[in-house]
C-alpha cells in the first residue's frame, strides 16, 4: 500500500500495477499521473483506489473484466470521457466513486446491473441526461451523489420506493424538474 506517501514531485507515464493478483491496491493521494493501464482488468482486485493523483486518461473498459472488484475508488483525478459501460460487469462491486473528475456522457444503464451496489459517487463530473430507469434495480443502495452535474429530466417517481435503504441522496446542482416522491422519504 502506498496510501498517502507525496512521492516524488510526480510520477508521469504508467500507474505501477503488481504483476500478480493483489487483494488491495491502494495508490491514493500520490501524484501519479499518466493513464490507467488497460491491464488493470487483468488482475484480481478486491480494492481498487487510485484516488486523489493526478491521472489524466479516460477509464479504461478493462475495469469490466474485473469481476471479483468490491470498491472502484477512482475519485479526485482528471479523468475524461465516458463510464465505461464494461463496469455494468462488475458483478460483486458495492462501492464506484468517480466523483471529481471531468466525466462525461450518459450514466450507463449497466450499472443497474449492479445489485450489490450500496454506494455510487458521480458528484462534480459533466455526465448529462437522465437518471437511467435501470436503478430501479439498486434495493441496497444507500448513497446516490450524483450532484453538480448536468442531468436533467423529471426526478422519477420509483425513486421513492426503489431505494428502501437509502441515506444520502443528492441531487443537487443539476437541471431536474419535479419533486421528489413523498413514498418512501
Amino acid at each position: 500500500m502506498m496510501r498517502s506517501c507525496n512521492l516524488g514531485p510526480s510520477f508521469p507515464g504508467r500507474i505501477p500495477l503488481p504483476s500478480n493478483q493483489t487483494a488491495v491496491l491502494d495508490l491514493s493521494n500520490n501524484k501519479f499521473s499518466g493513464p490507467i493501464p488497460e491491464t488493470v482488468g487483468d488482475i484480481s482486485f478486491f480494492i481498487l483506489s487510485l484516488a486523489s493523483n493526478q491521472i489524466i486518461s479516460a477509464i479504461p473498459t478493462s475495469v469490466g473484466r474485473m469481476q471479483t472488484v468490491h470498491v472502484i475508488d477512482l475519485s479526485r483525478n482528471n479523468l475524461a470521457g465516458r463510464i465505461p459501460k464494461s463496469i455494468g460487469n462488475c458483478g460483486f462491486l458495492q462501492i464506484l466513486d468517480l466523483q471529481n473528475n471531468y466525466l462525461t456522457g450518459r450514466i450507463p444503464s449497466s450499472l443497474g446491473q449492479l445489485t450489490h451496489l450500496q454506494t455510487i459517487h458521480l458528484r462534480d463530473n459533466m455526465i448529462t441526461g437522465r437518471l437511467p430507469s435501470s436503478f430501479k434495480n439498486l434495493s441496497r443502495l444507500k448513497t446516490l451523489d450524483l450532484g453538480c452535474n448536468r442531468l436533467t429530466g423529471i426526478i422519477p417517481q420509483w425513486i421513492g420506493d426503489a431505494f428502501p435503504v437509502l441515506q444520502i441522496l443528492s441531487l443537487r446542482s443539476n437541471a431536474f424538474s419535479g419533486e421528489l416522491p413523498r413514498k418512501g422519504y
